[in-house]
C-alpha cells in the first residue's frame, strides 16, 4: 500500500471557522482533499469516475453549471463508509485495532491518486475527538486546531439548524429536545457543547509530540490571513508560492465575531460567560 506522507487534519468545534480555513488552505497545489461531489457520489469516487469528471474540462464545466465543485465541508461520509462513525466519539488509540483504519487509508490513497496530490488535507469537526485514533493510524499526521471565542461560537450554534438535530456525545448522545424537556436553556447547551469539544480536543492533542499540533485562532486568521497561513504552511512543511498567495488575497475572509454582541441577550451572555469564564480566560479571550 502506498505510504501517506504527513496527512493534515483540521479540527475544531463546529462553527469555529474550520470550513473557511480549510477551503482556503485547500487551494495549495500540493494538497488533495475530498470534494463535495466525491462524497455525494462515493461509489463513483471509489471507481475513479467522479475524479475523472472533475478533472475533465468539458464535464467540469457542465457540473459547475449545476453546482460549483468545492472541498467537502465535512468528510464524515468517509468515516461512515469505513464504519468508524459506528464507534461513536470520543475514540482512543485502542479503537484503531481493527481494519477500519486500513479502510480510511485506502480512501485517502484513492483521493491522492485521483487528484494527483502529494499530501492529504481533511476537515471533519468530529475528528477532534478522534486525534488519538487517527494518530495511531497515521503516526506522522499533523493536526490544526481552529479556536474561536466561545461566545461567538455559541451564538452561531443557535442560528444553524444542525445544532437542534445533533446528538451530544458528552451527554449520552441525547438531543436538544431532551435538553429542553429538562427545562434548560439553549444558551447553556451551546456553551457546554463548545466547552466539552474544546477540552476534549486539547486533551487528545497531548498524545502528539511537538511539531504535529498547532492551535490557530479564528480571529488571527480572519484579521491577517496571509501571515497566519504563512505560519501554517511552514508548520506543515509545505512551500509558499505566488499562486497560493494570490488565491489567499482574493478569498473573502471576514471576522464575524461582532454578531454575538448584537444577537445574544443579557441573560444569554450571563449564562454563557458563567460556564465558559475559566476556559475563555485560559485562551486569552477575556
Amino acid at each position: 500500500m502506498m505510504e501517506i506522507d504527513r496527512p493534515i487534519f483540521i479540527v475544531g468545534s463546529g462553527r469555529s471557522g474550520t470550513t473557511i480555513f480549510f477551503r482556503t488552505l485547500a487551494k495549495h497545489k500540493e494538497l488533495g482533499y475530498f470534494s463535495d461531489y466525491d462524497l455525494r457520489f462515493l461509489r463513483l469516487f471509489k471507481l475513479g469516475v467522479m475524479p475523472f469528471l472533475e478533472r475533465n474540462r468539458f464535464t467540469r464545466y457542465i457540473i459547475e453549471k449545476v453546482r460549483p465543485i468545492k472541498p467537502a465541508a465535512e468528510s464524515e461520509r468517509v468515516m461512515e463508509y469505513c464504519k468508524i462513525s459506528e464507534k461513536g466519539i470520543p475514540l482512543s488509540e485502542n479503537d484503531a485495532e481493527d481494519d477500519t483504519g486500513q479502510c480510511l487509508k485506502k480512501m485517502i490513497i484513492k483521493c491522492l491518486k485521483y487528484h494527483k496530490a502529494n499530501r492529504f488535507l481533511g476537515k471533519n469537526t468530529n475528528d477532534g475527538m478522534r486525534i488519538e485514533f487517527l494518530n495511531k493510524i497515521f503516526p506522522d499526521s499533523i493536526f490544526l486546531h481552529i479556536l474561536r471565542d466561545g461566545r461567538a461560537n455559541v451564538n452561531s450554534y443557535l442560528k444553524v439548524p444542525f445544532f437542534y438535530e445533533i446528538r451530544f456525545w458528552w451527554w449520552n448522545n441525547k438531543t436538544f429536545k431532551d435538553w429542553i424537556n429538562e427545562g434548560r436553556t439553549p444558551a447553556e447547551l451551546g456553551a457546554l457543547h463548545w466547552k466539552n469539544n474544546v477540552i476534549e480536543i486539547m486533551r487528545q492533542s497531548r498524545c502528539l509530540p511537538e511539531g504535529r499540533y498547532l492551535e490557530i485562532k479564528y480571529e488571527e486568521f480572519t484579521e491577517n490571513p496571509k501571515d497566519c497561513l504563512k505560519k501554517v504552511i511552514e508548520f506543515c512543511g509545505l512551500k509558499w508560492d505566488k499562486n497560493f498567495e494570490s488565491s489567499v488575497e482574493t478569498t473573502q475572509i471576514k471576522n464575524m465575531n461582532f454578531k454575538w454582541k448584537n444577537n445574544l441577550s443579557f441573560n444569554e451572555r450571563k449564562v454563557i460567560e458563567s460556564i465558559l469564564h475559566s476556559l475563555l480566560k485560559k485562551l486569552d479571550y477575556i
